[in-house]
C-alpha cells in the first residue's frame, strides 16, 4: 500500500511542506512572508468585476491586490456585468501568465478585499495526510531541499529504464515519453512497460510542479503494439484513483473541472 509522509520546514521569511509518496516527493508547498493573503489557496474575498468575456465564458476579477482573478461562467447561473462586487473563494493560486481561478459565493458589498484568511502552510499540509505525524528539524529541510530542486528539473527517469520530459508551454503541458534502453526486454513488453511507469510518474511530477490544465502525453503506443491506448490509460489512472487516500478526489465534474482551472466549460464538455 502506498505511504504519504509530512514534512514541514521553517525557515527565515519562507517555510517549505512537502508530502512524500513511498519515499518520493508528490507535493511541494511553500509560503513567503510577501505572498498576498487575498491571492492564497482557500482565501474568501470581495472582488469587482472588471471584464466579462461572454464568448470565452470568463469574467476577469479584481481582487484589490495583485493578478486579476478569473471566474468561470455559468450559463444558468445569475447574470453578472462589470462593476458588480461579488465574493470570491481562491480556488487555485495564479501561475505565470495565469490568474488565479475562484469560485463564486455570491453577491457582496463595498471594495475589493479580504475576507477571510487562507489556510496556513501547516493546515493544508494535514489536508494531504490526515492524521500522519509531520516531520521538522533537519530532515524536513533536507526534503524540501531534494523536492525543490526535483521540482525544478524537466527529465524525470522512469522504474526499469527510459525518462519522462514535462515542459509547460502557453497552451498546454507537453509530456513525452523515451523508451531508452531496458536490457533483455522484447521491444512492445519494454514500451508498454515504460508507458505504464509514465502514467505513475507523470501523475507525481505534475503533482509536485503544481501543474494543471490541459495535459498531452506522448506514449509509446506504436511501439508497445497499442495504436489505441486510451483503454490502457483510462484502467491506469483508475488505478491511481484506487491508490488515493480516502478523500483525496481525482476525477470531478466538468463544472468543478473548469471553475478550478479556470477552463470555458463548454471546452472542458467537449474535450
Amino acid at each position: 500500500m502506498s505511504e504519504r509522509r509530512l514534512y514541514l520546514d521553517t525557515g527565515v521569511g519562507e517555510n517549505r511542506a512537502v508530502v512524500t509518496l513511498d519515499g518520493r516527493p508528490e507535493r511541494l508547498l511553500i509560503a513567503r512572508a510577501g505572498d498576498l493573503a487575498v491571492q492564497a489557496l482557500g482565501a474568501r474575498a470581495v472582488a469587482r468585476i472588471r471584464r466579462v468575456e461572454k464568448a470565452q465564458g470568463l469574467a476577469f476579477l479584481d481582487l484589490g491586490e495583485g493578478p486579476d482573478a478569473i471566474l468561470n461562467l455559468d450559463p444558468t447561473g445569475a447574470r453578472l456585468v462589470e462593476g458588480q462586487a461579488v465574493e470570491v473563494e481562491i480556488r487555485s493560486q495564479a501561475r505565470p501568465g495565469k490568474g488565479a481561478s475562484v469560485r463564486l459565493i455570491g453577491p457582496a458589498e463595498g471594495p475589493p478585499r479580504l475576507l477571510a484568511a487562507p489556510p496556513t502552510l501547516e493546515e493544508r499540509l494535514r489536508q494531504h495526510g490526515p492524521g500522519a505525524e509531520i516531520r521538522t528539524g533537519k530532515v524536513a529541510r533536507s526534503m524540501a531541499d531534494n523536492a525543490q530542486d526535483e521540482a525544478l528539473q524537466t527529465v524525470f527517469p522512469l522504474p526499469g529504464g527510459g525518462c519522462l520530459a514535462v515542459e509547460p508551454t502557453r497552451a498546454l503541458i507537453a509530456v513525452d515519453v523515451d523508451l531508452g534502453a531496458r536490457p533483455g526486454a522484447e521491444a512492445k513488453r519494454a514500451a508498454r512497460a515504460a508507458n505504464l511507469a509514465a502514467l505513475g510518474t507523470a501523475a507525481r511530477v505534475l503533482r509536485l510542479k503544481g501543474l494543471g490544465g490541459l495535459v498531452v502525453i506522448d506514449l509509446l503506443c506504436r511501439a508497445a503494439g497499442e495504436p489505441h491506448a486510451a483503454g490502457m490509460v483510462n484502467a491506469v489512472l483508475r488505478k491511481l484513483a484506487a491508490a488515493q487516500k480516502p478523500g483525496t478526489r481525482i476525477f470531478e465534474s466538468p463544472a468543478a473541472f473548469a471553475e478550478r482551472l479556470a477552463h470555458p466549460r463548454w471546452l472542458v464538455e467537449r474535450w
